[in-house]
């Protein structure tokens, strides 16, 4: 029997179709690529690091703890007060239940900041930590990341409730935060009136329980 070379190249293509069908319905289960262990953070509270390729779990060493399972890429560890440095190793499974290369990053403790202090215009202040580059300062519970040792970014009108922990830019640190701060900041007084009598203005809201200071020409002329 003889066939054209038009049927010959229509066979060919259904079987490569037939080929890659039983190929993905065989259910080959494939190895896991290892973890990336630059993408490995650490902040003193949690492990945290990217998906590897074809994982479906991993194992997750701490120091000189035993091995442990971890079903995502977080994982908890409270830093000791003892652990100037934290070691994590971790190894990714694949589909197929074997391990990856293990994937090793160790993390430094810096100093707790100790010393925050507030000006008379309401700005932060604390003191510098030796190997730090910035700063996470979380206000409120929303963090934000300052290479400099002052903040001023308050929310005006309620309670802002602040700590503060020092950082490395190339995430090789941890730290505990600082003891947490409370401060109100008022809203300005508006529209201030003068009658050539009577100085008025509209106040700066409930926390506002101590009254005003009334300055006239840079001078404090009294308490109202």
């Amino acid at each position: 029997m003889k066939l054209s070379i038009k049927k010959i190249f229509t066979l060919s293509i259904l079987f490569a179709a037939l080929v890659i069908t039983l190929v993905s319905c065989s259910g080959i289960k494939k190895d896991a690529s290892p973890v990336d262990a630059t993408k490995i953070t650490y902040d003193g509270k949690t492990v945290k690091w990217e998906a590897a390729e074809n994982a479906v779990s991993y194992l997750i060493t701490i120091n000189n703890l035993s091995e442990a399972p971890a079903p995502t890429t977080a994982y908890g560890y409270n830093a000791k007060k003892t652990d100037d440095t934290v070691t994590v190793t971790i190894k990714s499974v694949g589909e197929n239940g074997k391990e990856a290369a293990p994937a090793a990053r160790s993390f430094s403790r810096l100093a707790t900041i100790t010393q925050i202090e507030f000006d008379a215009e309401g700005v932060m202040t604390w003191e510098s930590i030796d190997g730090a580059s910035s700063y996470i300062v979380e206000v409120n519970g929303q963090a934000k990341e300052t290479a400099e040792t002052r903040w001023d970014e308050f929310e005006v009108g309620k309670t802002n409730r602040v700590r503060v922990r020092a950082t490395t830019s190339d995430g090789s640190t941890f730290s505990d935060f600082s003891q947490e701060q409370s401060r109100t900041y008022l809203a300005a007084p508006t529209n201030i009136r003068y009658d050539g009598v009577n100085l008025s203005w509209n106040g700066s809201g409930q926390y506002a329980t101590n009254g005003y200071e009334v300055y006239i020409d840079q001078v404090l002329e009294q308490l109202a």
